[in-house]
């Protein structure tokens, strides 16, 4: 069977996005996919980023990496 990755991200209950939520997995059912959903806002994910998120475990003791005064 094919799998189909939902990853839904929308604070709104009723937003456009949870509508195209709520069509599209039943539409994906129906043409043989088996849908996996993930809600990120329910996982409390973060969406925002920053240098510290992208940093490695071996730049952290590099003064060039740790002091670039960019965020």
């Amino acid at each position: 069977m094919k799998t189909a990755l939902f990853v839904y991200a929308h604070p709104g209950p009723k937003s456009f996005t949870a509508d195209l939520r709520d069509r599209t997995e039943p539409a994906l059912t129906e043409l043989g996919y088996d849908v996996v959903a993930s809600d990120l806002h329910a996982q409390n994910f973060p969406p925002l980023l920053d240098r510290h998120d992208f940093m490695l475990a071996a730049d952290a003791d590099d003064p060039r990496v740790a002091s670039s005064g960019r965020d």
